[in-house]
């Protein structure tokens, strides 16, 4: 599947993004609500939306721009799952308040590395995958080719289903070619100057 994620400072102009994304050929919306310099519109988001939607709020700990307390976040991801949003994408320090409160969307728990490609990322992957979530996913970053070897193998190794991809130019490979090793989801940015992932492609 291919899935355009969003950043938006308003709800206006994230509702403005998702009516553009209608023209694209992608089968999937993420929704960094993280981004959002106002409170989300989380139920009309969902509501609006002609493609099953991906709801993210990351915190700055775990790699997003969520600046409001950990309680406010979690409570914009539970209201997501009440909204009936498909998909929930979490970090792993909130998979203890959320899962079994989720019944009607795919939880997802997800890391980010902007330093470079753990050397055990195998392990990494299966340690996460040992949570009740339904899927894994995984955001490394490319510095040398056997990064993208580590990606790959990461996802075919990956007990759950799984999402992974080597930011970075030079992962570009990982995110065409993990499509064939199993992983679930490529991602495509709507325009240049919205890309919050180096290296991902139109």
């Amino acid at each position: 599947m291919i899935c355009i994620p969003l950043t938006a400072a308003t709800n206006a102009e994230m509702f403005e993004l998702m009516t553009r994304v209608e023209s694209q050929p992608a089968e999937l919306v993420e929704l960094r609500l993280d981004y959002l310099e106002e409170n989300p519109e989380v139920e009309e988001l969902v509501a609006r939306s002609s493609l099953p939607l991906i709801m993210t709020c990351r915190s700055r700990r775990g790699g997003g721009k969520f600046d409001g307390s950990e309680e406010e976040r979690r409570k914009i991801i539970l209201r997501a799952a009440d909204a009936g949003c498909a998909y929930l994408n979490v970090e792993a320090a909130d998979v203890p308040f959320v899962a079994g409160k989720t019944p009607r969307s795919i939880l997802i728990v997800s890391i980010l590395d902007f330093a470079g490609t753990p050397e055990n990322l195998v392990e990494k992957v299966r340690e996460l995958a040992t949570l009740p979530v339904d899927w894994v996913t995984f955001a490394v970053t490319h510095r040398k080719p056997e990064d993208s070897v580590r990606v790959l193998d990461a996802i075919q190794k990956c007990p759950k289903p799984c999402v992974g991809h080597a930011m970075g130019e030079g992962g570009i490979m990982t995110r065409v070619l993990g499509l064939a090793y199993g992983s679930k989801v490529t991602f495509g940015h709507l325009e240049s100057g919205r890309d919050a992932d180096p290296g991902r492609p139109t």
